[in-house]
């Protein structure tokens, strides 16, 4: 697990302009494990002109599960509200699973609002930002 606080600093300048310190607070939780870090994948004809590498992402549900229970925990502690950041439009396997993992444990959360965001809408739309699960 890979939690990322972010928060404005007082007295530092950002380029978020006309926000404060008490505007921005949100917490980035992404699996850090699995995914891109499972290091399946390799690399054949080195050096040649036909060089071929793969990287596979690697995503189990339970690891999944994990990753989004904490992150729906970590909202209900805070601010009862939880954005996914999503990347299904081109990932259509294990973006997706990530997508239907996080609908199906959703319902044992009814106190905590989801949104789902794609992830170039994310960084522009700061201001609707509190908590985000990423793969």
């Amino acid at each position: 697990m890979n939690l990322r606080p972010v928060r404005l600093l007082s007295g530092v300048d950002s380029p978020l302009r006309g926000k404060g310190s008490e505007d921005i607070d949100f917490i980035c939780v992404r699996e850090n494990s699995e995914g891109e870090y499972s290091g399946v994948g390799g690399r054949v004809h080195e050096t040649m002109s036909h060089e071929v590498a793969l990287q596979v992402d690697v995503f189990a549900r339970r690891g999944v599960e994990r990753v989004v229970c904490y992150a729906f925990e970590l909202a209900r502690s805070r601010k009862k509200r939880l954005t996914s950041v999503i990347k299904s439009n081109a990932g259509r396997h294990a973006f997706v699973f990530w997508d239907d993992n996080g609908n199906g444990v959703a319902p044992d959360y009814p106190d905590v609002s989801v949104d789902h965001v794609l992830v170039d809408g994310a960084g522009r739309d700061l201001s609707s930002a509190r908590h985000f699960i990423r793969p």
